[in-house]
């Protein structure tokens, strides 16, 4: 959805920079910004890819979501003694074999330090609650 905006955003600003430059002889600092942001813009989306590829990453977050409901009814399986350490062990093996297909789709997630840091202490203040 940012991608669309982006991209028309950037259609209109292109399109009529040429045509209203006259218009802001006035304004020419205001008008020379904007461009600026809308060029600066253009190749933000090539540097961060994920800002492209907004699709791709939803169906990656739905399929992440569906193992982590997986993962954690195996830990309450697990916990309430409903399944046997055979099943246990296949099961973890299936989980652990999706979680690499996910990952070899070709989309790879921005590896930047700070948001794995911050998105770990998120996962376990998550699993805290959940599981003290």
């Amino acid at each position: 959805m940012i991608g669309r905006w982006l991209a028309f955003s950037f259609a209109v600003i292109s399109f009529s920079s040429i045509a209203t430059w006259a218009i802001w002889k006035e304004h020419t600092t205001l008008w020379a910004a904007i461009i600026g942001a809308s060029q600066v813009a253009q190749i933000a989306i090539l540097v961060f890819p994920f800002l492209n590829s907004e699709k791709e990453f939803m169906k990656m977050s739905n399929e992440y979501d569906m193992l982590y409901l997986n993962w954690e009814r195996l830990w309450y399986d697990l916990n309430d003694r409903a399944i046997d350490e055979a099943t246990a062990k296949t099961t973890i093996n299936t989980l652990r074999a999706n979680e690499n297909t996910v990952e070899k789709w070709g989309i790879r997630c921005p590896r930047v330090k700070r948001w794995m840091n911050s998105a770990q202490l998120e996962a376990e203040s998550v699993l805290d609650l959940d599981f003290k």
